[in-house]
């Protein structure tokens, strides 16, 4: 009832704050979906390299490293589909970039040009309704996210350790994955070989 007391231009001018805040809320999605599938892509590579060189590959250690990177992999899928833009407006609108584009500029120009402050504020009611569902939703996929990351990191761990340590014993010279340090202080030995104008060893590096 207090509504109806106030002034149209009050109103309008509340119900743009609310706006905003639901797109802000939307946004906030987006950016820590961002940061979830940064993660998960940093795991998924740290597992892949720590795959043996082919020839010391095992089914055992594809099926470890498959096994560690699925659960990762469908978080990332799941998150990027949180971020699936939303542009199917529920009611024809003045206001969503969705709608205004399918009207001509003649169209737009008349249609904007004839609607009161009631028809504006019933626009931004129905935007405000449309961006919080969005905004529900993506929240909602970012909810799951995060428990699949919560339980994907000790496991992708646990396999990821156990891989990396298969790869160091698959070869009787030694490690043979990116992460071991023999590895790492045979690549630095070389380098300074190199460094010191002597032959530089091109022996593999296990």
């Amino acid at each position: 009832m207090s509504e109806l007391l106030n002034p149209i231009s009050k109103v309008i001018d509340r119900n743009e704050k609310v706006l905003d805040r639901t797109q802000e809320a939307i946004r906030a999605a987006d950016t820590k979906t961002g940061i979830l599938v940064a993660v998960a892509t940093a795991m998924v590579g740290a597992t892949l390299l720590c795959i043996p060189a082919p020839e010391y590959r095992n089914s055992n250690m594809l099926i470890i490293a498959f096994a560690a990177i699925a659960l990762p992999v469908f978080q990332m899928m799941w998150c990027l589909h949180t971020t699936i833009p939303h542009n199917n407006a529920k009611k024809t609108s003045l206001i969503y970039y969705g709608e205004i584009c399918q009207k001509t500029l003649e169209d737009f120009v008349k249609d904007a040009a004839n609607a009161d402050d009631v028809v504006y504020q019933e626009d931004l009611l129905n935007q405000v309704h449309r961006n919080s569902q969005i905004a529900s939703a993506k929240h909602g996929h970012l909810k799951i996210g995060l428990g699949m990351m919560w339980w994907a990191i000790p496991i992708w761990g646990v396999l990821t350790c156990l891989l990396l340590y298969l790869g160091t014993n698959s070869s009787p010279l030694g490690p043979t994955t990116p992460f071991s340090i023999r590895s790492c202080n045979s690549y630095i030995t070389a380098i300074n070989v190199r460094g010191s104008g002597g032959d530089m060893d091109t022996s593999p590096c296990y």
